[in-house]
């Protein structure tokens, strides 16, 4: 069997620390495109600079903030059902 060359992760742990460390990360969250057709999209994890949060955004819109606090970070993470790549294979 073929092993895959993109691994999506939960660790949200360690997202947490990435995000702490002021990387911009990009994730894959779930949304309702309408009350039925559940949808992916791809957004960012960050700290705002002009607040103490952490925003889950795209394009101008975010999906909810976050107290830098790792518990509700991570409660957040898991409502939103998000997954980051943590491994790329070329070959």
């Amino acid at each position: 069997m073929k092993q895959p060359k993109i691994t999506y992760s939960k660790d949200y742990n360690l997202l947490f620390d990435l995000v702490m460390d002021g990387n911009v990360i990009p994730v894959f969250v779930d949304y309702f495109f309408t009350d039925k057709i559940l949808t992916r999209d791809v957004c960012w994890v960050k700290t705002l600079e002009y607040s103490r949060d952490i925003d889950f955004g795209v394009r101008g819109m975010s999906y909810m903030q976050s107290p830098k606090k790792r518990k509700e970070f991570k409660q957040r993470c898991e409502s939103l059902n998000l997954e980051f790549i943590t491994n790329i294979k070329t070959e």
